[in-house]
């Protein structure tokens, strides 16, 4: 304690902690004074002021002071005066291991291993000398390796990779602990001077991923019950036993309605294996609407990015096999005409125009069975009224936004924001060397290849085929359709996705007149290379029912097509009821159930111009019948065709695609400390993040403030090691990532 005689009455007051310690025979200490104005505080300079220096230390509460050598013993045992104490201002520092990055996940036995680590200087100043260690423990937790390198100086906020010498592993396996470590002078934080991680070493190269979710998919019944399936193949070399989880969650009520095991036993290398967990049975009915699946597997391996699989279904109304009209679309100014298209969102939602030189714009819930006024689309096109016309098409990125063509003879590119109920202009169609607009014939599929969004454009009326840049917001030109008799792909042409590697492009009007049996033309394009495939495909057949009988119409206005489960569902038009499905694997083509033609209209109408088709999912499809008419209609596949063919599509046929927004963990496994979530999200905005444990207990719960791209950092030090599975929730989207906890 300081007596001051300065500021403040004399007596005890807070002073120095001093930490000691001998150096080459010296005492070496450091002080720590409180400097400062207030009444307790010491009334220092630190660049001009000394002062004087006593040694003292307090024994059964009475202080008894350091003397010199020739003191007496018979002096008082009070602290004398020792020397002089030069002041300076504390110099500290923050010295931080940040990253454990070798050696992680699986290592094989014998293996020559370069560990490496990287530090930080957090601190706002330039530090000097500190010295970083590296240890490997084995899975007795006994050293297995020790090494040091000094390093000389580092910068303000910069890091450093540190590669230590080379270690063999060796042939011991088992669950081994990386631990990095520093000693810096002056280091202020202690708490990040050290940094553990486990990896495990294999005889062997283990791999066993999720490879699908066969089950729930598509669309299931509010009473039914489900029994849950998934498969999973072992990529590697070891035979495999391991605990597989499956996870449902109500994304309308966020709420986790199952969550069960299975454990699959002795899988072979190079083996797949397709296994079952506890059915899901309700004793009331289930909350119609959309549902998250997961499926995670509770194993270390050389990959846990395929541990984890997540998928989606619907759960609603179990609907009549057949067609059955829906409710119409609003009466607004005008019926369906040419313009008029239907889309669907991963949400299941479906939006739609009129076309007919209307702006109108609707939403069409299938589970409630009701429509909804949107804002309507824009008229003005680059200065004039161009309402959505011939020309017109639609597609859903499946996640937030409508991408549309105007049509109408115009380059008009829009996208609607679900979110917002808004429309942007987008870069303009391109004219193209012929310089012609978009017209009748026109259809757009979107795509997600390697992480990037495309939006792909067949122009009608003629042969142009481009690809829309997302991200970019730029326009590429692609190589040409191919054509059959003519270069031109007339009202009723369409595009198809089958949500992997192809489009199919359908031409309508036209057709082969000298082939055995009369179809339209039809070609498919490679989404990877870019590029057409040389050989044509049967398109429609021309003779089909038409009143009863068997009657050769053509494809033309109101022609479309929707994919579901290896297969195109595809509408004539052209004033026709036919309903067709074509079948990839085989080319050929099979006549469905047709378009009734009595609906609400109160006459006889069929498919014609302004018709288009989605599919929901769970062998179900909306269409509009169009032909100046507001009828809506649903087809629902025979339930005995779709219990024989599990879907693969997850949450909607037609609409297939790999999500762009994630979330990923590192290190994984996690030996200790914090773990690096790196998350894309549809929207920024505040974000519920919870840990939870194979129990499905809830063990850490927060809410962060999330850009749309980042990464945040999870305190995990106080979880046991075991499984886990960390989720993010933000408004209408939700991910998951497994994480590995070893200690």
């Amino acid at each position: 304690y300081w007596t001051p005689d300065g500021p403040g009455p004399a007596g005890a007051a807070p002073g120095s902690q001093c930490a000691s310690g001998v150096l080459n025979g010296h005492l070496v200490f450091e002080a720590k004074v409180p400097f400062g104005a207030i009444p307790y505080q010491l009334s220092l300079s630190p660049g001009a002021d000394t002062c004087g220096l006593w040694f003292y230390e307090l024994d059964g509460g009475t202080w008894y002071g350091w003397w010199r050598s020739e003191m007496t013993d018979t002096q008082p045992a009070y602290p004398q005066f020792y020397g002089t104490l030069i002041l300076r201002r504390l110099e500290c520092c923050d010295i931080a291991v940040t990253e454990i990055i070798q050696p992680v996940g699986v290592v094989d036995t014998n293996t020559v291993v370069t560990p490496t680590a990287t530090w930080e200087n957090k601190s706002a100043t330039a530090v000097g000398d500190f010295t970083a260690y590296f240890e490997l423990y084995d899975p007795t937790d006994a050293l297995y390796y020790r090494e040091e390198i000094p390093v000389v100086g580092l910068e303000a906020g910069a890091e450093t990779t540190l590669y230590f010498p080379d270690s063999s592993i060796g042939t011991q396996t088992g669950d081994w602990v990386a631990s990095c470590s520093t000693f810096a002078g002056n280091d202020t934080f202690p708490a990040n001077d050290v940094m553990s991680q486990g990896f495990t070493v294999s005889a062997g190269k283990p791999d066993v991923g999720v490879t699908g979710i066969l089950a729930p998919t598509g669309f299931i019944d509010t009473i039914a019950p489900v029994t849950p399936k998934a498969k999973a193949k072992n990529f590697g070399d070891v035979t495999m036993t391991f605990d597989a989880w499956f996870i449902i969650t109500d994304t309308t009520t966020d709420a986790e309605v199952y969550r069960q095991s299975a454990t699959v036993t002795g899988l072979d290398p190079n083996v797949t294996r397709v296994f079952d967990f506890p059915d899901w049975t309700v004793t009331e009915p289930r909350v119609r609407g959309p549902y998250v699946t997961v499926c995670s597997l509770a194993v270390s391996d050389l990959n846990p990015a395929n541990d984890t699989m997540s998928g989606s279904f619907f759960v609603g109304i179990n609907w009549p096999f057949g067609w059955r009209e829906v409710a119409s679309m609003p009466a607004g100014a005008k019926p369906v005409k040419r313009g008029a298209w239907l889309a669907i969102n991963g949400d299941g939602m479906m939006y739609a125009t009129k076309g007919y030189k209307t702006c109108e714009f609707y939403r069409y819930d299938p589970i409630k069975d009701s429509w909804k006024t949107r804002k309507d689309v824009p008229a003005n096109e680059e200065g004039r009224v161009k309402p959505p016309r011939k020309g017109c098409k639609g597609v859903s990125d499946g996640d937030r936004y409508i991408y549309m063509t105007k049509g109408n003879n115009t380059l008009g590119f829009w996208r609607y924001d679900i979110v917002g109920d808004t429309w942007e202009r987008m870069t303009s169609v391109p004219e193209g060397s012929r310089r012609k607009k978009v017209k009748g014939g026109t259809d757009l599929a979107y795509v997600v290849k390697n992480d990037t969004a495309w939006v792909y454009l067949l122009k009608g009326y003629k042969t142009e085929f481009y690809k829309y840049d997302v991200a970019n917001n730029a326009w590429i030109t692609l190589q040409n359709v191919p054509f059959g008799t003519r270069e031109k792909y007339d009202k009723g042409s369409f595009l198809v996705y089958d949500g992997d590697n192809t489009l199919y492009a359908h031409q309508a009007k036209y057709y082969n007149k000298a082939g055995a049996f009369l179809h339209h033309h039809m070609f498919k394009y490679d989404v990877v290379g870019d590029s057409w495939y040389s050989q044509e495909l049967n398109g429609m057949p021309l003779y089909g029912l038409h009143s009863g009988r068997i009657k050769k119409k053509k494809s033309k206005d109101g022609g479309s097509g929707a994919w579901y489960e290896s297969e195109i569902y595809a509408l004539k038009g052209g004033n026709t009821q036919q309903f067709w499905k074509y079948i990839a694997a085989q080319d050929t083509w099979q006549e469905l159930d047709t378009v009734p033609t009595n609906g609400s209209t109160g006459r006889k109408k069929r498919v014609k111009y302004g018709a288009d088709i989605v599919g929901f999912g769970g062998g179900a499809f909306f269409a509009l019948k169009g032909n100046k008419t507001l009828e809506a209609w649903r087809y629902m596949l025979n339930p005995e065709l779709l219990a024989a063919r599990p879907e693969r599509s997850g949450v909607m046929a037609g609409l297939t695609r790999a999500s762009r927004f994630g979330l990923t963990i590192t290190p994984n496994p996690l030996a200790s400390g914090f773990a690096t979530l790196r998350y894309s999200l549809p929207n920024a905005g505040p974000v519920s993040l919870s840990v939870f444990d194979v129990a499905g207990r809830v063990v850490r719960k927060q809410t962060i403030m999330a850009a749309r791209n980042g990464a945040a950092n999870l305190d995990l030090r106080t979880l046991s090691a075991g499984v886990y599975l960390v989720r993010l929730d933000t408004d209408g989207f939700a991910t998951t990532s497994k994480l590995i906890v070893q200690h």
